[in-house]
């Protein structure tokens, strides 16, 4: 194996993230052939997507952060063969898991996820055609054995198969998360309408999509509900988000369960923290420690917490409208990817 330096890695990295053109014909090409194997990934979805990368994952500051947290990485000298089973329930969603193997110049076996065939392979021709090299350390592959370490990402039914068949080498396995937001009533029209990118962006598929709302003992939802009506409203000319929507409606409606809508989503009082699709469950809370109370025990099912600013300090949440957009290092369930990775080469 010719093996990148670090630094060359990342110099890759670097003239990939400036040199890639999102208007040239071969993306869009791939684009729409995402879009027909999968009706969820619409172009606008991943155009979000692909924004998200370059602005955080990609960016010129987290580049040469690495180096600076993670001393070891530069010094490296075996590459270990890591398996990768990717998520397909948003685009792009395995790429940081990617981007963190090349990184720590290990080689990735990646088994794709049959929603996401199209745009990961894309990007690793683009950067196989900057430097040939790149393609000694991205394979693809229908099964994963006796490799070195593993990174697994899937549903909760998936995980126990997971855990049969890595657990027993080093392994990252993640299930199913969904985030919540933090409300107190005195939102303003702008944090509300970001709240509404947070929980529509993706069609609320996402880990880091806004599923449930904890809000204050006898809150108004009407302001909220007529801000994403307006601003959000065209979500529901998806056909399987529509379905989705008209199904929750019926089902609400002969059961007697009481809840709200707009048009666009539909929000009803429950406990769960998962909600279907064009669902949003709600629970109130009576003060900060109920609403902290109420939500330790199933801490390790939230991926993201949304609220204003210093809201809630004994939680750890981030501003309203920024939940799709995590950092680099704000690694999934809150696994340092890349220290896992560097200690498989001790």
């Amino acid at each position: 194996m010719d093996q990148l330096q670090f630094e060359e890695r990342v110099q890759l990295l670097r003239y990939f993230r400036d040199s890639f053109d999102d208007s040239s014909e071969a993306w869009q090409s791939a684009v729409q052939l995402a879009y027909q194997k999968n009706a969820w990934f619409t172009p606008e979805n991943i155009k979000q997507a692909w924004k998200a990368i370059v602005a955080t994952y990609l960016n010129e500051d987290n580049l040469s952060e690495v180096s600076k947290r993670y001393l070891k990485i530069v010094h490296l000298s075996a590459p270990k063969d890591v398996g990768i089973v990717m998520a397909g329930n948003i685009p792009l969603v395995g790429f940081h898991d990617l981007l963190c193997t090349f990184l720590s110049g290990h080689v990735a076996h990646v088994k794709l996820s049959s929603k996401d065939e199209v745009l990961i392979p894309f990007i690793v021709d683009q950067l196989t055609e900057i430097d040939p090299r790149f393609s000694t350390y991205v394979h693809f592959e229908d099964q994963l054995k006796g490799l070195d370490g593993y990174i697994a990402t899937g549903s909760n039914n998936s995980v126990r198969y997971f855990q049969t068949y890595f657990g027993k080498y080093p392994s990252i396995i993640r299930h199913s998360r969904s985030s919540i937001a933090i409300l107190d009533g005195q939102e303003s029209d702008e944090e509300l309408i970001a709240l509404g990118g947070d929980v529509f962006s993706y069609f609320g598929l996402g880990c880091r999509s806004v599923s449930k709302l904890y809000v204050p003992q006898g809150y108004n939802f009407e302001r909220m509900l007529g801000l994403w009506q307006e601003h959000f409203i065209d979500i529901i000319h998806h056909n399987a988000y529509m379905n989705n929507y008209d199904y929750s409606y019926a089902l609400y409606l002969l059961n007697k369960v009481p809840f709200l809508m707009n048009g666009c989503v539909l929000i009803t009082e429950d406990k769960q923290l998962v909600s279907r699709i064009a669902m949003l469950h709600y629970e109130q809370y009576k003060d900060q420690d109920d609403v902290t109370h109420k939500i330790s025990p199933i801490e390790k099912d939230i991926q993201c917490i949304v609220s204003r600013t210093d809201q809630v300090p004994d939680l750890t949440t981030v501003p309203m409208g920024s939940a799709q957009l995590p950092d680099f290092f704000d690694y999934a369930d809150d696994i340092d990817t890349l220290s896992f990775l560097i200690d498989l080469d001790s």
